[in-house]
Order: structure tokens, then C-alpha cells, then sequence
């Protein structure tokens, strides 16, 4: 038996028969520190470091948390997990490195904002998991791992190396750490190997806007949990940095004493006051540690001062660890207040005198000092608490090797309470106005004319016309010859592409200059920047290969979905008629209401402009074509069935309107692909520059005072899976 069938064995995924949790062993065991390097090194993770978890950083907020810290706890977590569990730490921490990856700048608004011009301009989806699993195939992460292991190790074992790579891929696109409470505890969808596994989640996610996934082994079931106990962490303490909350309310306290006092409290009076008394025992501790400071009565006498100057910004709704400067204004306004009045009451003193007094300020400045380094230590603690709380009972409820690792009944109860206290008081209120309101339109703009360079220059007609991609798409991804014959663009533009290659400062060598046109481009900097855009965004797609033909066969199978929902809210009188044939099913006791088929779908908002553009533009097409059916066959069908084959009709004719537009589509496809790997500053420094953001937008902004749309609608579905969940619960089908 090979090495590679041995190494197979122990994997979950193979025993399909078998629902005993067992370690997955990898050759990649032993090389391990050579793949973490490689991650460490990643141009993803150097831009990590520059991408927030929920919101832009100002520069006086050094100590947000990064998407780079956050994808390094949750390894941490996870590895602890799996370790305790006797499952393969190492493998699980090296995947979730990886884990987010794909994540554009904006968080949670960026991610929809692509996702919502994937499905307007017909080309796709996009949800980060299957971004990250691109990025780590695009940065050559692989390669950069197999070179660093020694020659002969490399040699003997490089085809199983290769192949149990999909297996880090799928921890990428599994993770979702916005499981819903009904989401945590699946097992496994069954594949014939890992790669299939890899691949047909990366065709759901792209082409179905099907992106929630259950990873193939036990490691890789962590990584919901893991993500979570970090970021539930992350958001709070950020949450206190940024000003958003300034201390924690009765809703929280709730949470931490049924937590910290493992159930021995029964209402929620007496879970208020276990917590309070916890974190007073807490801040005890920690300001034991100015014990050394406070042995003379001089010394005891200026820290009750400090502690009431932080007890006096605490009343008034200041909070004394935020990184926020109108925060830091005012508490620095109370403490100079008080120092006014320390001076004041002094009376005349003697120049001597007068020396002791000034030290006795500084004394005080530096108490205050302290003391909020106190307060930021004390929530440290907390929420280190909750971590360790999470994690134990993890490790402490998963002894069963028949299930799945998960949290017990109450834990998990918190765990969803928590993370809805944490979206509904933090994280929707970290988003500045522009994000919500002016840069999902600079992003659609930006789209839209990166697009039609990537036409304009020839760049999409040579990818077509690439014989490795076609042979890509047909031999080594077994599609039919279909895919092919739809890549296709009009002949006889040649010089058409030249000369707007030379207009935008293509160079046709690297050391040559970009000499732009500027009686065609345009002059000044909006024109110039733009024109680098076109040329940056040219090499990008240049350099994709074999990305490229998976993208192109995404977007050829998205189309029916993205026509389909486009098609929607352009034309609702198809699915209205739908609705009134239930409401008649319902009225004559044919039908239980619980048992409604026709989901009415909400209209995303933070693209309206173009939404209502495109929606127009679907409706004009649908009752200039299809009038006559629509107005007299619909109302005559009597059941969903003839409504559902009217549309079908309908869609079945725009797919393949969109089909013979495949230029077009992979265009717009290369150009979100583009953008989305972008970093907050490095997009709005973009957007700005070429004239689509207004200058100095973050300086002139407003944070937090609109909630997040997108964050919402978390919200929402996590509310709809709790009422599920106890449904099923009360039903006996609970787990």
C-alpha cells in the first residue's frame, strides 16, 4: 500500500460508513512549519495586516483588531481544540492562517457589495470563503510550500503533497463563521475524494450563491467555532476602543454571569449581580498592581481623585478607553477641569509650594493614566473568561467520538446570545456613512469602466483565444465543448485594441515607460490614475491562468441563477400570481400556511441607483418581448407549476442572451476580482483619485450612525434560525 493510501485511510472523509470522529493524518504533517511559512510570508497576509475586522482604522486607532490577528487567534483556538481532542492541531492551525483570506475591504458591506454586482451584471457571486480559496491558488501558496521543503523529501512525496493540499482549501471554504445556530452540528455532505469536495462547494459558492458548507474532517468542523470564540472577543474589545459601547449594560452582564457562574444563578437579577461582582473582583486585581504606588497617604489620597475623575466620565457617558478622538477630548476636558480646580482652590502659594502642587498633577495625570490602562485590562480579562469558557466546554462535551465537536446545550445558548448582542450594539454601529451610502457606487463604477478596458485593450479576447484555457475548460475539467463555443468576441479589431493599449500607457516591455494619450485619455490626475487602473487591472487577468478557466465556468453556470433573481424584482408579477395561487390554497384548507413554498425575497438597498437601472432595463426587455403572454396567460394559469413554466420560458431566453455576451461577463468578473483584493485604504485611496469618492471622505465622515443594511440581515437570519430551532425543539427534533 502507498503512502498516499495510507495517509487517505485515517481521513474521515474517506469512511462515509463510519461516524467516528479519528485524526486526520497528512504527509503534510511533517512539513508543516514549510507551509506556515509560506502563509507568513503571503502578499494576503501582509494586506491582512492592513484590513480591519469590522471598520477602516484612523490613525489613533492602532489597536482595532486586524483581519491578520483575527485569522491568528482563531488558528490559535482551534489548535487548542483540536489538540485537546486528540485530533491533528497543526493541520487545523495552518488552515484557519488561511481561513480568511478572501475577505475584501469593508467586511461584511464589501462582501455584499460584490455580491450584489455579481448577480445585477450576470457574472457570478461572491462570498469570501470561496475568494480565499482562489487567492491561496492565485499567490501560489502551494508551490511557495513545496520549495521550502528539503530536494529529496520534495521529490519522493510531492504528488501526495499536492493532492492533500485541497484539504487546507476546504477548511478556506467551510468555515462560515456566520453559522446559524441550526448550522453548527451537520455532518458532512459525501464526495468521492477531497478534490470533488473542493471543487463542487467552489461552483456552489460562485454559481449558486450556495456558500454554506460543512468541511470533510473533524479538524475542519472547528473552524465555525474557533472563528467565533475570536471574533466575539475582537468585537467587543474594539467595540469599548471605538466608543460604541462604554461599558457593559445589563444585557451583557446577563450573559456573563449565567456564564462565569456555570448555571448556579436562576434569574436575571441574580446573573447581573454575579457578573458585576465578577468584574469588580476583576478590576481589584488589577489595581492591585499600582499597590506600590499607593503606600503613603499622599499617593492614596491622588489615586481616589483618579478614580473619581474616571468614575465622574463614566457618568457622563464618556468612555475612558476609547481610541476615538472625540472621546479622548472629552475625558481630557473632565480632567483638566479638575485640575483647574485643584489649582484654584490652592490659593497663593509660595514658589516652593506651588512645585509640590504642579507634581502632585502630574502624579494624578499619571493615575488616570493607569486606571484606564486598568479599565482596558479589565475587559481583557472578560473576555478572555468567555473564550476559556467556550473552549472548555467545548473539549469538555465532545468526548464522543460518534458526534461532532460542539458546544452543550446552554453554552451554545450563549454563544447565540452573545453573538447577537455583539451585531446588535457593535458591530452594525462600526461602519462609517460612506460605507454604507457612497462606496458600494465607487466600487459598481469602478467595475463597470475596468470592465470595458479589459474589453477595449483585447485582454478578455486574448484569454479566450488561450489553447491552455480551452483545453483547461474542456480536457482537464471534462466540460463539453458548449463552454468553449461561447468564447468568442467580434474579429477584425486589432488595431482597435493597439491603438487604446497606447492610449492608456500599455507597455508592451517592463522597462518601457506609460506614456498615456492624453487628447483621448484625458488630462490631469483623474485621467493618469485612471489609466494606471486600466493597466494594473490588464496584468492582473494577464497572470491568471488556470484561476481564469475556473472563473469563466463559475460565471457560464451562474447565469440562469443571476437572470433568475434579476429577473425577480424586474418583473413581480410572476411571482406575485405565485403567492395568490398559494393564498387560494390556503383559503380552502388545501394548504398549511407552514407549508408555503413562495419566500418573499428583500431588495438590497446599498446599490439602489443601479439596481433600479438594471431592474428597468430587465423589464423593458421582458414586456416588449413577452407582453402578451404575460398579460393574458398569467392570470388565466391555475396553478405555480404553469406560472413557474412562463418563467422558465422567460429565463431560459435570457441565459442564453447572456451567454453569446460571455466578454462582457468575465470582464466584470476580472474587474471584481480585482478590486476585492484590495485593502480599505488602497480602494478609497482608488476611488478617491479617479474621481468616484470625494476627498478626505473618512476625515468628513460620520461612524456608526446608520446601522449596517448587511449586518441587518445577519441579524435577521440568525432570528429566523432560533425560531426554527426551538420549533424543532418543541417538536421532539431537536438534537
Amino acid at each position: 500500500m502507498d503512502i498516499e493510501k495510507k495517509a487517505y485511510e485515517n481521513l474521515n472523509v474517506e469512511k462515509a460508513e463510519s461516524k467516528r470522529r479519528e485524526k486526520t493524518t497528512l504527509i503534510w504533517d511533517s512539513y508543516m512549519e514549510c507551509l506556515i511559512s509560506a502563509i507568513n510570508e503571503s502578499k494576503f497576509m501582509k494586506r491582512a495586516e492592513s484590513k480591519p475586522m469590522t471598520t477602516p482604522k484612523a490613525a489613533s486607532e492602532s489597536h482595532v483588531t486586524s483581519r491578520s490577528i483575527h485569522s491568528r487567534e482563531a488558528a490559535d483556538i482551534a489548535k487548542r481544540l483540536a489538540d485537546g481532542l486528540g485530533l491533528n492541531g497543526d493541520y487545523i492551525y495552518a488552515g484557519m492562517l488561511m481561513h480568511d483570506a478572501g475577505h475584501p475591504f469593508s467586511a461584511h458591506e464589501g462582501e455584499e457589495i460584490f455580491n450584489l454586482i455579481g448577480q445585477l451584471e450576470n457574472c457570478g457571486y461572491f462570498h469570501h470563503n470561496a475568494k480565499g480559496v482562489e487567492i491561496i491558488r492565485s499567490e501560489n501558496i502551494l508551490e511557495k510550500a513545496l520549495e521550502k521543503i528539503p530536494e529529496a523529501d520534495r521529490l519522493n512525496h510531492e504528488k501526495q503533497l499536492r493532492d492533500e493540499f485541497d484539504y487546507f482549501l476546504d477548511v478556506i471554504i467551510s468555515h462560515d463563521g456566520e453559522a446559524t445556530i441550526n448550522e453548527l452540528d451537520l455532518d458532512e455532505e459525501k464526495f468521492e475524494d477531497i478534490h470533488q469536495a473542493v471543487s463542487e462547494k467552489l461552483k456552489r459558492s460562485n454559481s449558486k450563491n450556495n456558500y454554506k458548507f460543512v468541511a470533510q474532517t473533524p479538524e475542519g468542523k472547528l473552524a465555525k467555532l474557533a472563528d467565533v470564540i475570536a471574533y466575539l472577543a475582537s468585537d467587543i474589545q474594539d467595540g469599548f476602543r471605538l466608543g460604541i459601547i462604554k461599558d457593559f449594560d445589563d444585557d451583557y452582564l446577563e450573559v456573563f454571569g449565567e456564564m462565569f457562574s456555570r448555571g448556579y444563578t436562576s434569574n436575571r437579577e441574580s446573573k447581573i449581580a454575579y457578573a458585576k461582582d465578577f468584574i469588580q473582583k476583576i478590576k481589584q486585581e488589577k489595581i492591585k498592581e499600582l499597590k506600590q504606588d499607593t503606600e503613603n497617604t499622599e499617593n492614596k489620597e491622588i489615586l481616589q481623585q483618579a478614580l473619581d475623575i474616571i468614575e465622574e466620565a463614566k457618568n457622563a457617558g464618556v468612555s475612558v478607553n476609547s481610541t476615538e478622538p472625540q472621546e479622548i477630548e472629552k475625558f481630557k476636558a473632565i480632567l483638566d477641569k479638575k485640575i483647574d480646580i485643584m489649582r484654584k482652590s490652592a490659593g497663593s502659594l509660595s514658589e516652593e509650594e506651588q512645585q509640590f502642587l504642579e507634581s502632585d498633577i502630574q502624579s494624578l495625570k499619571e493615575f488616570v493614566n493607569k486606571m484606564t490602562t486598568v479599565s482596558s485590562s479589565v475587559v481583557q480579562s472578560v473576555t478572555t473568561n468567555m473564550q476559556e469558557y467556550f473552549i472548555n466546554n467545548i473539549l469538555a462535551n465532545s468526548q464522543d467520538l460518534s458526534k461532532n465537536a460542539h458546544l452543550s446545550e446552554p453554552a451554545q445558548k450563549l454563544f447565540g446570545k452573545l453573538k447577537k448582542l455583539n451585531y446588535q450594539k457593535i458591530v452594525q454601529y462600526t461602519k462609517w456613512d460612506y460605507q454604507e451610502q457612497e462606496q458600494p457606487e465607487s466600487a459598481m463604477n469602478l467595475v463597470r469602466i475596468g470592465a470595458q478596458s479589459l474589453i477595449k485593450s483585447g485582454v478578455i479576447r486574448d484569454k479566450f483565444y488561450s489553447r491552455s484555457i480551452r483545453k483547461t475548460i474542456t480536457e482537464t475539467h471534462g466540460k463539453s465543448q458548449e463552454y468553449v463555443e461561447h468564447m468568442r468576441v467580434a474579429g477584425g479589431k486589432e488595431n482597435e485594441y493597439e491603438e487604446y493599449r497606447k492610449n492608456i500607457g500599455m507597455r508592451t516591455l517592463k522597462n518601457q515607460p506609460a506614456i498615456i494619450n492624453t487628447k483621448v485619455m484625458g488630462k490631469g490626475k483623474k485621467a493618469i490614475r485612471r489609466c494606471k487602473y486600466f493597466r494594473d487591472l490588464a496584468e492582473h487577468t494577464r497572470k491568471s491562468e488556470s484561476n481564469f478557466a475556473i472563473k469563466y465556468e463559475n460565471v457560464y453556470e451562474a447565469i440562469p441563477s443571476t437572470v433568475s433573481n434579476n429577473l425577480y424584482f424586474a418583473v413581480p408579477e410572476l411571482h406575485e400570481r405565485k403567492k395568490a395561487l398559494e393564498d387560494e390554497q390556503v383559503a380552502k384548507g388545501k394548504m398549511r400556511e407552514e407549508d408555503r413554498t413562495i419566500k418573499i425575497k428583500e431588495k438590497k438597498t446599498i446599490l439602489s441607483q443601479f439596481q433600479e437601472e438594471k431592474y428597468a432595463q430587465v423589464r423593458e426587455k421582458v414586456l416588449t418581448r413577452y407582453s402578451q403572454l404575460i398579460s393574458e396567460s398569467l392570470e388565466k394559469c391555475e396553478t405555480i407549476e404553469s406560472v413557474q413554466a412562463i418563467e422558465n420560458k422567460i429565463i431560459a431566453d435570457f441565459v442564453a442572451e447572456e451567454r453569446n455576451h460571455m466578454e462582457e461577463r468575465m470582464a466584470t468578473q476580472m474587474a471584481i476580482d480585482y478590486l476585492a483584493g484590495m485593502t480599505d485604504r488602497s480602494f478609497n485611496d482608488l476611488a478617491i483619485e479617479t474621481g468616484f469618492l470625494r476627498r478626505n471622505v473618512e476625515k468628513k465622515g460620520v461612524r456608526g450612525s446608520k446601522a449596517s443594511e448587511s449586518v441587518q440581515a445577519v441579524l435577521k437570519e440568525h432570528e429566523r434560525a432560533e425560531k426554527l430551532y426551538e420549533a424543532k425543539k418543541q417538536a421532539g427534533e431537536g438534537r
